[in-house]
């Protein structure tokens, strides 16, 4: 319940003490209930490394038989749900091949399992990893089998979660038009009104991209500059690399003789993103501030970009790593 409503420090107070009497007990069904909430808390605050140690943890302490017990705990699957919230974790670390072998996983779990609470779950979650990817048909494809089952069943509060996940990977698609800023904003409004506080900071994130994308820098600007303020005050930093980077691509498109700023703000991402072992957002961190610098003076800037590259799982189906493989390419003589 904290976690939801965004009480990252509540929640996780209380997950740590399920997982110490969980620990005392030995009790499996417990351990991979704790371990999944500590896991999910940890990535929404950018601790990637901790999150993966718990997720891996719910893992191990998980089978499917257990499913009917956990459903009577928290109506929900912790061993589907984990392997799902894996992926995103995978991901961040720059490491997209375990990031796909988590969602085949989860989605065979989904399958396995035939409770529709946690099909919907975990289609969501693949949708939002494809999404953090800018795969976004991918992730169009995932989130509309996830609304199908929200609509049939009722879910409301994640039929409302899946549109902004579908708004944004369409409006990805569909750049020919701009797209609808009071859509976005009524769907962001209508997720807190539930009393949900949890991915305000990344939904903001993506009202702020696409404020940019129809031309408001200066909105966008705001927005993100909000965001900050609300990640600070519910401590879910998971998206702050990328805000900085969002920020810096907002400034220079706002006004070329804030370059030094924009700079500014790509060093902050590279650093926030290396303070949490995300190596794909210091790719694309590292990969906008060369594009930024459009090749002047970029040699330190390269060498960085190729070491973190040689870091992560190679996969140019993603398209952080395509890029990064180009502009690579591009330095090489």
């Amino acid at each position: 319940m904290y976690t939801v409503q965004g009480r990252l420090l509540q929640g996780l107070e209380f997950g740590e003490r399920c997982l110490e009497i969980a620990e005392r007990s030995q009790n499996d069904v417990r351990l991979s209930q704790a371990h999944y909430a500590l896991g999910h808390i940890r990535c929404l605050q950018g601790d990637f490394v901790l999150a993966d140690i718990h997720l891996e943890g719910c893992a191990n302490s998980y089978s499917i038989s257990q499913h009917p017990a956990h459903l009577n705990i928290s109506g929900l699957d912790p061993g589907a749900f984990g392997v799902a919230t894996h992926s995103w974790v995978h991901w961040f670390l720059g490491q997209p091949n375990s990031a796909i072998s988590c969602i085949n996983h989860a989605n065979d779990l989904s399958a396995e399992i035939g409770h529709a609470q946690s099909q919907e779950h975990i289609l969501a979650s693949i949708a939002q990893c494809y999404l953090f990817g800018a795969r976004y048909e991918d992730a169009l494809q995932a989130i509309s089998a996830a609304l199908a089952l929200a609509v049939e069943y009722g879910f409301e509060m994640r039929i409302n979660m899946g549109r902004i996940i579908e708004f944004s990977a369409s409006a990805k698609l569909n750049e020919a038009e701009p797209p609808q800023l009071d859509v976005i904003a009524r769907l962001i409004d209508q997720h807190k009104a539930t009393g949900a506080g949890a991915l305000v900071t990344y939904y903001n994130s993506l009202h702020a991209d696409a404020m940019m994308d129809t031309g408001d820098l200066a909105g966008a600007i705001a927005k993100i500059d909000d965001t900050f303020a609300l990640g600070m005050a519910v401590g879910e930093h998971w998206w702050d690399a990328e805000l900085h980077r969002l920020k810096g691509i907002a400034i220079s498109r706002h006004k070329d003789e804030h370059l030094n700023i924009a700079t500014d703000c790509m060093q902050r991402a590279i650093e926030t993103a290396k303070s949490q072992s995300a190596l794909t957002l210091q790719l694309r961190a590292l990969c906008s501030l060369i594009e930024l610098k459009n090749a002047r003076d970029v040699q330190d800037e390269i060498e960085e970009l190729r070491l973190t590259y040689d870091r992560c799982q190679l996969d140019t189906s993603w398209p952080d790593i395509a890029t990064a493989g180009r502009l690579l390419a591009m330095h090489s003589h």
